[in-house]
């Protein structure tokens, strides 16, 4: 189905964007940008989902930004004169923007009363719909005079966005004016750092050859590979504009851990540190571990007597708001009995050194319970046995007694819960179809589920929410183990730069934020390895 991978969009040559090579179209904005995005690592993914091979040999290209209108690309179409690049999905990709609009791939001229690229919601520039284009995310600029546009730049790339810039007519023949570059690398700082020297950048001509390696001229010295490297100063007077895209949706980083289990983990964070719970295989006993280095390897294990058939949840509680102290919790549903249960998971330092404070509920489920805090209380929601109702329920002691809502959305399958700007969200599998709400509250007790968003994407397990400023969700997908991931800007009223990761699970994954990135973890399909990764976007 996807003739490429991630890796082959990496192995084209500096790190992706060697497979980009124009030729006689006038379209240096969309290769340039192609070639930035190519860079990055979901962007790399992206590229990849954005290619389909068809039975007779054809591609259909859906280019993010304009996923409603897919793009057919013959053979033929790869060898029309004027498409050169040296990487066949290169090829597809500028053959599919020659084909769907031609004016923007001769002379990067914009659609008629375009509104759609630019993060202020201003027309977009060349530069900023290339990206969205390619990205389906808006995109920001600024001037390459800016006081900090070496910061910018830097911070950029360090994020993993793709960054282009244009070159503007006062390059005294040094460069190529009226031309998009791509930005491969900045280092504005005093002292060696990302760059192998100080306060220099390097770019990218996208026509894949560009000067003699190792002259230079003007200040610009020409590095071989189309690649040219100037101190800052000299951008700032040989460019006019840098445009900033943001990250497609991806997965980086990825450990697979030496842990296995029969179900979904759990996630969550607390001082800077990442903890994941599951259940043992073979034994059902809850398991906790922590990890202090971004996910990278868990450690300080607590394994618990007590017992559960389902995955269990885990959340940070703000006990004393006075003193910020916050403690971590888990809850769980009971073997044999479906019983909810809550505890306080102990930890020291980096270890997870036990379980305390349990509270077993009257309430059954038959899948996992759901688990938030907000504003110092507590929120745990579940599915109710016999009727598949959602149940929220508020604690205002820490999580000793519950008062519950019982709403008249159903699910098949466990909710999730999620805080956002003051906000409990709420998301669940409705009739397959996801849902997102907001949990209604009156002082102090859950009064409804509000402001209901069903997705066109559906799921047959339960859902995962997590916020760092936007809303992500993430499921399994429905009729395949693949991993699918959206999000959303706008406080769940809509969801969208859907990634559908290679990473499969037969279970339900896990979000949790740290230190202002969202983390996924699944359980490996085969093998029933735990997996983390970092959600990259």
């Amino acid at each position: 189905m996807y003739p490429f991978t991630p890796q082959d969009i990496a192995n084209s040559g500096l790190s992706g964007a060697g497979g980009v090579d124009q030729s006689t179209y006038g379209d240096c904005v969309f290769e340039a940008s192609l070639a930035a995005v190519a860079t990055t690592t979901s962007g790399q993914a992206a590229i990849a989902q954005m290619i389909v091979q068809n039975p007779d040999g054809s591609d259909t290209v859906t280019f993010p930004g304009n996923a409603q209108y897919p793009v057919s690309v013959t053979q033929g179409d790869l060898t029309q004169p004027g498409v050169n690049d040296s990487a066949t999905w290169a090829k597809i990709l500028e053959a599919a923007v020659i084909n769907s609009n031609p004016g923007f791939a001769n002379g990067a001229n914009l659609p008629p009363n375009l509104m759609t690229g630019a993060a202020d919601g201003t027309a977009p520039t060349p530069a900023q719909y290339g990206l969205y284009l390619l990205t389906g995310n808006p995109a920001t600029r600024d001037v390459a005079t800016s006081a900090n546009i070496g910061v910018e730049i830097n911070q950029a790339l360090s994020n993993g966005q793709p960054v282009v810039a244009y070159c503007c007519n006062d390059d005294q023949n040094a460069l190529v004016s009226g031309h998009e570059w791509t930005v491969i690398s900045c280092n504005p700082q005093t002292k060696p750092r990302t760059h192998p020297v100080p306060n220099q950048i390097t770019l990218r001509n996208p026509w894949g050859s560009y000067g003699t390696a190792g002259t230079s001229d003007n200040g610009v010295t020409y590095d071989g590979n189309a690649e040219v490297t100037m101190p800052l100063a000299a951008f700032g007077q040989y460019y006019a504009e840098v445009t900033f895209g943001n990250a497609p949706l991806g997965l980086v980083g990825q450990v697979v851990l030496g842990e296995t289990s029969a179900n979904s983990p759990g996630l969550a964070s607390l001082n800077g540190l990442l903890y994941l719970a599951w259940t043992g295989v073979g034994n059902n006993e809850l398991n906790v571990s922590c990890s202090a280095d971004n996910g990278a390897t868990f450690a300080g294990k607590a394994t618990s007597t007590d017992t559960s058939p389902q995955a269990p949840a885990l959340c940070v509680l703000q006990e004393n708001m006075a003193v910020l102290q916050e403690n971590l919790y888990i809850a769980w549903t009971g073997v044999g009995n479906n019983e909810l249960n809550v505890a306080q998971v102990n930890v020291s330092g980096n270890n997870v050194t036990g379980f305390s404070g349990k509270v077993t509920l009257g309430e059954t489920s038959p899948y996992s319970p759901a688990l938030a805090s907000m504003n110092g209380l507590f929120y745990l929601a579940w599915t109710g046995v016999g009727n598949n109702e959602l149940n929220v329920a508020v604690s205002l002691n820490n999580g000793a007694s519950f008062s519950k809502y019982v709403s008249t959305q159903t699910s098949q399958a466990a909710p999730a819960l999620a805080v956002q700007n003051g906000v409990l969200y709420i998301a669940w599998m409705g009739d397959n179809n996801l849902n997102v709400g907001q949990v209604a509250l009156a002082e102090n007790a859950v009064s409804g589920i509000t402001n209901v968003v069903t997705l066109p994407d559906t799921s047959k397990n339960t859902p995962a929410l997590a916020s760092n400023g936007n809303l992500y969700l993430s499921w399994k997908g429905d009729g395949n183990t693949n991993l699918n991931l959206e999000r959303s800007t706008n406080g769940g009223q809509s969801f969208s730069d859907k990634f559908e990761s290679p990473q499969t699970s037969n279970l339900a994954p896990a979000l949790a934020s740290l230190n202002e990135s969202v983390y996924m973890a699944w359980t490996g399909t085969g093998n029933g390895n735990l997996n983390v990764a970092r959600v990259n976007g």
